[in-house]
């Protein structure tokens, strides 16, 4: 993804065991895009667009989303692109799921991003942001 037009505003995530995955990495950044930003490939080369219409969502996503605090009023778009992490001769798919969201949520984002890497994973989140 290009970050040049794009702040980072947050980093969540968390390690968990779910009984399928041994381990896996949920994560959680919250964006502002400036500018034009639905115009970026990222967003329109995805696997398609979808209403926000409780029925298209999965169970999955809204939970996700409501345990974020992110009720479905507040998305107004949603897509989704695969990616791929190897570690050693294993590869893991995952997707990358994001939605764009009004700025009543918290009053500095728009975008949301939400990926399940099928990974242990640890990161700096303040190093990150304070690079950004």
């Amino acid at each position: 993804m290009d970050f040049t037009d794009v702040k980072i505003t947050d980093i969540q995530f968390r390690n968990s065991k779910d009984g399928i995955l041994d381990n896996y990495t949920r994560i959680i950044v919250f964006l502002k895009e400036s500018g034009e930003w639905e115009t970026k490939e990222y967003y329109t080369s995805c696997e398609g667009w979808f209403d926000t219409n409780p029925e298209h969502m999965l169970p999955a996503e809204i939970a996700a989303l409501k345990a974020i605090g992110i009720e479905l009023n507040n998305i107004k778009k949603r897509g989704v692109v695969f990616n791929q992490i190897r570690v050693g001769y294993a590869i893991g798919e995952f997707g990358i799921y994001w939605y764009q969201i009004d700025e009543s949520y918290d009053g500095k984002s728009n975008v949301v991003l939400l990926a399940g890497i099928p990974r242990k994973i640890s990161m700096n989140v303040d190093k990150i942001l304070q690079e950004k």
